[in-house]
Protein backbone atom coordinates (compact mmCIF):
# COMPACT_ATOMS: atom_id res chain seq x y z
CA UNK A 1 0.00 0.00 0.00
CA UNK A 2 1.62 3.25 -1.08
CA UNK A 3 2.32 6.21 1.18
CA UNK A 4 0.08 8.57 -0.75
CA UNK A 5 -2.93 6.32 -0.16
CA UNK A 6 -2.11 6.20 3.55
CA UNK A 7 -1.90 9.98 3.74
CA UNK A 8 -5.21 10.39 1.95
CA UNK A 9 -6.90 8.06 4.42
CA UNK A 10 -5.29 9.80 7.41
CA UNK A 11 -6.29 13.27 6.23
CA UNK A 12 -9.82 12.15 5.50
CA UNK A 13 -10.12 10.65 8.96
CA UNK A 14 -8.79 13.79 10.70
CA UNK A 15 -11.01 16.11 8.68
CA UNK A 16 -14.29 14.23 9.08
CA UNK A 17 -14.07 11.30 11.53
CA UNK A 18 -17.77 11.50 12.33
CA UNK A 19 -19.01 10.50 8.88
CA UNK A 20 -16.49 7.67 8.65
CA UNK A 21 -17.69 6.35 12.01
CA UNK A 22 -21.38 6.41 11.10
CA UNK A 23 -23.14 3.07 11.30
CA UNK A 24 -23.49 0.92 8.19
CA UNK A 25 -26.92 -0.41 7.12
CA UNK A 26 -28.55 -2.83 9.59
CA UNK A 27 -27.61 -5.95 7.63
CA UNK A 28 -23.94 -5.24 8.51
CA UNK A 29 -24.49 -4.85 12.25
CA UNK A 30 -24.05 -7.45 14.96
CA UNK A 31 -26.12 -6.13 17.88
CA UNK A 32 -26.12 -7.13 21.53
CA UNK A 33 -28.62 -5.37 23.79
CA UNK A 34 -29.01 -5.55 27.54
CA UNK A 35 -26.46 -6.41 30.20
CA UNK A 36 -25.85 -9.66 32.03
CA UNK A 37 -23.56 -9.83 35.07
CA UNK A 38 -22.86 -13.53 34.49
CA UNK A 39 -19.11 -13.84 33.70
CA UNK A 40 -19.59 -16.58 31.09
CA UNK A 41 -22.08 -14.56 29.06
CA UNK A 42 -19.98 -11.43 29.46
CA UNK A 43 -16.85 -13.19 28.16
CA UNK A 44 -18.67 -14.79 25.22
CA UNK A 45 -19.94 -11.37 24.25
CA UNK A 46 -16.40 -9.94 24.48
CA UNK A 47 -15.21 -12.62 22.08
CA UNK A 48 -17.99 -11.99 19.56
CA UNK A 49 -17.28 -8.26 19.62
CA UNK A 50 -13.53 -8.56 19.01
CA UNK A 51 -11.99 -6.12 16.52
CA UNK A 52 -8.71 -6.73 14.71
CA UNK A 53 -6.65 -6.19 11.58
CA UNK A 54 -4.53 -9.35 11.37
CA UNK A 55 -1.69 -7.83 13.37
CA UNK A 56 -3.41 -6.83 16.60
CA UNK A 57 -6.75 -7.84 18.04
CA UNK A 58 -8.75 -6.30 20.88
CA UNK A 59 -11.51 -8.13 22.71
CA UNK A 60 -14.84 -6.35 22.79
CA UNK A 61 -14.82 -5.75 26.53
CA UNK A 62 -16.62 -2.88 28.20
CA UNK A 63 -14.30 0.01 28.94
CA UNK A 64 -15.02 0.20 32.69
CA UNK A 65 -14.17 -3.52 33.10
CA UNK A 66 -17.10 -4.89 35.13
CA UNK A 67 -16.48 -7.96 37.35
CA UNK A 68 -15.97 -11.08 35.25
CA UNK A 69 -14.60 -9.19 32.25
CA UNK A 70 -11.64 -10.78 30.46
CA UNK A 71 -10.39 -7.87 28.39
CA UNK A 72 -7.20 -8.05 26.37
CA UNK A 73 -5.16 -6.98 23.36
CA UNK A 74 -3.09 -9.55 21.48
CA UNK A 75 -0.33 -8.96 18.92
CA UNK A 76 0.44 -11.50 16.22
CA UNK A 77 3.62 -13.45 17.01
CA UNK A 78 4.10 -12.32 20.63
CA UNK A 79 4.45 -15.58 22.60
CA UNK A 80 6.01 -16.24 25.97
CA UNK A 81 6.33 -19.03 28.51
CA UNK A 82 7.18 -17.73 31.99
CA UNK A 83 5.20 -19.89 34.46
CA UNK A 84 2.91 -21.33 31.76
CA UNK A 85 3.23 -25.01 30.84
CA UNK A 86 3.66 -24.06 27.17
CA UNK A 87 4.38 -20.84 25.32
CA UNK A 88 1.20 -18.89 24.79
CA UNK A 89 -0.06 -15.75 23.11
CA UNK A 90 0.68 -12.88 25.47
CA UNK A 91 -1.99 -10.48 26.66
CA UNK A 92 -0.46 -7.08 25.84
CA UNK A 93 -0.87 -3.66 27.50
CA UNK A 94 -4.21 -2.08 26.60
CA UNK A 95 -5.25 1.48 25.77
CA UNK A 96 -9.03 1.03 25.85
CA UNK A 97 -9.72 1.20 29.61
CA UNK A 98 -11.91 4.17 30.52
CA UNK A 99 -13.67 4.89 33.80
CA UNK A 100 -16.23 7.61 34.45
CA UNK A 101 -16.74 9.05 37.95
CA UNK A 102 -19.56 11.31 39.14
CA UNK A 103 -19.95 12.41 42.78
CA UNK A 104 -17.27 9.93 43.79
CA UNK A 105 -19.14 6.99 42.23
CA UNK A 106 -17.76 4.93 39.40
CA UNK A 107 -20.37 4.88 36.64
CA UNK A 108 -20.51 1.28 35.49
CA UNK A 109 -22.96 -1.45 34.68
CA UNK A 110 -22.80 -3.25 38.06
CA UNK A 111 -22.93 -0.07 40.18
CA UNK A 112 -25.71 1.95 38.52
CA UNK A 113 -29.17 1.25 37.16
CA UNK A 114 -28.93 0.50 33.43
CA UNK A 115 -31.68 2.28 31.52
CA UNK A 116 -30.34 1.07 28.19
CA UNK A 117 -27.21 -0.72 27.02
CA UNK A 118 -26.16 -1.86 23.56
CA UNK A 119 -23.04 -2.88 21.66
CA UNK A 120 -22.93 -2.92 17.87
CA UNK A 121 -20.14 -4.41 15.78
CA UNK A 122 -20.12 -2.87 12.31
CA UNK A 123 -18.93 -5.83 10.22
CA UNK A 124 -18.52 -3.68 7.12
CA UNK A 125 -16.16 -1.13 8.69
CA UNK A 126 -14.69 -3.17 11.53
CA UNK A 127 -15.84 -0.65 14.15
CA UNK A 128 -17.23 -1.44 17.60
CA UNK A 129 -19.88 0.91 18.99
CA UNK A 130 -21.15 0.94 22.57
CA UNK A 131 -23.84 3.09 24.16
CA UNK A 132 -25.05 2.92 27.75
CA UNK A 133 -27.53 5.10 29.61
CA UNK A 134 -27.20 5.04 33.40
CA UNK A 135 -29.22 6.31 36.34
CA UNK A 136 -27.10 6.96 39.42
CA UNK A 137 -28.45 6.31 42.95
CA UNK A 138 -28.97 10.08 43.37
CA UNK A 139 -31.18 10.22 40.25
CA UNK A 140 -28.64 11.72 37.88
CA UNK A 141 -28.77 10.32 34.34
CA UNK A 142 -25.75 10.13 32.06
CA UNK A 143 -25.08 8.56 28.66
CA UNK A 144 -21.68 6.96 28.05
CA UNK A 145 -20.79 6.03 24.47
CA UNK A 146 -17.61 4.78 22.82
CA UNK A 147 -16.45 3.96 19.31
CA UNK A 148 -13.22 2.08 18.66
CA UNK A 149 -11.34 0.50 15.79
CA UNK A 150 -7.93 -0.61 14.59
CA UNK A 151 -6.72 0.48 11.17
CA UNK A 152 -6.00 -1.77 8.21
CA UNK A 153 -3.66 0.61 6.38
CA UNK A 154 -1.52 1.25 9.50
CA UNK A 155 -1.75 -1.93 11.53
CA UNK A 156 -0.07 -0.49 14.64
CA UNK A 157 -2.68 2.24 15.02
CA UNK A 158 -5.98 2.29 16.86
CA UNK A 159 -8.59 4.90 17.65
CA UNK A 160 -11.20 5.35 20.34
CA UNK A 161 -13.81 8.07 20.71
CA UNK A 162 -15.52 8.60 24.07
CA UNK A 163 -18.69 10.66 24.42
CA UNK A 164 -20.25 11.60 27.76
CA UNK A 165 -23.61 13.36 27.98
CA UNK A 166 -25.00 14.47 31.38
CA UNK A 167 -28.75 14.60 30.76
CA UNK A 168 -30.42 16.09 33.82
CA UNK A 169 -27.61 17.70 35.81
CA UNK A 170 -24.48 19.81 35.68
CA UNK A 171 -21.41 19.42 37.86
CA UNK A 172 -18.01 17.80 38.13
CA UNK A 173 -17.27 14.81 35.91
CA UNK A 174 -14.03 12.87 36.17
CA UNK A 175 -12.67 10.55 33.47
CA UNK A 176 -9.64 8.26 33.75
CA UNK A 177 -8.08 6.89 30.59
CA UNK A 178 -4.62 5.69 29.70
CA UNK A 179 -2.27 2.77 29.14
CA UNK A 180 -2.63 -0.31 31.33
CA UNK A 181 0.33 -2.67 31.62
CA UNK A 182 -1.13 -4.54 34.59
CA UNK A 183 -2.34 -7.43 32.45
CA UNK A 184 -2.36 -11.16 33.20
CA UNK A 185 -3.05 -14.26 31.14
CA UNK A 186 -5.58 -16.73 32.44
CA UNK A 187 -4.08 -20.03 33.56
CA UNK A 188 -5.38 -23.56 33.22
CA UNK A 189 -6.84 -23.84 36.72
CA UNK A 190 -9.76 -21.67 37.93
CA UNK A 191 -8.44 -18.39 39.29
CA UNK A 192 -4.89 -19.04 38.05
CA UNK A 193 -3.21 -16.01 36.46
CA UNK A 194 0.13 -15.79 34.66
CA UNK A 195 2.30 -12.71 34.31
CA UNK A 196 4.33 -12.50 31.10
CA UNK A 197 5.43 -8.84 31.17
CA UNK A 198 7.43 -6.51 33.33
CA UNK A 199 7.68 -2.73 33.14
CA UNK A 200 10.63 -1.17 31.33
CA UNK A 201 9.82 2.52 30.89
CA UNK A 202 7.12 5.17 31.28
CA UNK A 203 7.23 8.65 29.75
CA UNK A 204 4.66 11.39 29.78
CA UNK A 205 3.89 14.73 28.18
CA UNK A 206 1.02 17.18 28.22
CA UNK A 207 -1.09 15.16 25.78
CA UNK A 208 1.09 12.10 25.21
CA UNK A 209 1.89 9.00 27.20
CA UNK A 210 4.30 6.14 26.52
CA UNK A 211 4.54 2.71 28.14
CA UNK A 212 7.17 0.07 27.37
CA UNK A 213 7.17 -3.49 28.67
CA UNK A 214 9.18 -6.66 28.01
CA UNK A 215 8.26 -10.34 28.01
CA UNK A 216 9.87 -12.20 30.88
CA UNK A 217 11.19 -15.23 29.02
CA UNK A 218 12.16 -14.02 25.53
CA UNK A 219 12.70 -10.33 26.22
CA UNK A 220 10.36 -9.12 23.47
CA UNK A 221 9.72 -5.41 23.89
CA UNK A 222 6.19 -4.07 23.52
CA UNK A 223 5.56 -0.34 23.50
CA UNK A 224 2.31 1.62 23.54
CA UNK A 225 1.92 5.34 22.95
CA UNK A 226 -1.30 7.32 23.14
CA UNK A 227 -2.39 10.89 22.59
CA UNK A 228 -5.81 12.46 22.92
CA UNK A 229 -7.87 15.48 22.00
CA UNK A 230 -10.61 16.91 24.19
CA UNK A 231 -13.66 18.30 22.44
CA UNK A 232 -15.85 20.09 24.98
CA UNK A 233 -19.18 21.32 23.71
CA UNK A 234 -20.51 22.54 27.04
CA UNK A 235 -18.25 25.50 27.67
CA UNK A 236 -16.91 24.00 30.92
CA UNK A 237 -13.33 24.14 32.15
CA UNK A 238 -11.15 21.03 32.01
CA UNK A 239 -8.19 20.13 34.21
CA UNK A 240 -5.73 17.33 33.42
CA UNK A 241 -3.41 15.39 35.70
CA UNK A 242 -1.16 12.40 34.89
CA UNK A 243 -1.37 9.50 37.33
CA UNK A 244 0.85 6.44 37.63
CA UNK A 245 -0.45 3.44 39.56
CA UNK A 246 2.18 0.70 39.39
CA UNK A 247 2.09 -0.48 35.79
CA UNK A 248 -0.87 1.72 34.88
CA UNK A 249 -0.33 5.14 33.34
CA UNK A 250 -3.53 7.15 33.53
CA UNK A 251 -4.64 10.58 32.42
CA UNK A 252 -7.19 12.02 34.86
CA UNK A 253 -9.43 14.65 33.26
CA UNK A 254 -11.96 16.65 35.26
CA UNK A 255 -14.76 18.78 33.84
CA UNK A 256 -16.14 21.46 36.15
Amino acid sequence: MNTQSDDVRDNRFREDPVSLLDLSPKRWLLRRSGYSSRPKRLQVNETLMTIGNGYLNIRGSLEELPPGSYRGMYINGIYDGSEADVEELVKCPVWTDVSLWIDGLKVSLPDCKVIRHEQMLDMRKGILHRKSRFRLPNGKIVTFATTKLVFLHKVHWGYMRVKIVPENFSGKIRVLSGLNGDVLNRGFFPGEQLKHLHLERIERGRDLMYLEMKTREHGIRISNAASWRIVDQGGTSVTWEPRIYGEKFTSEMTWM
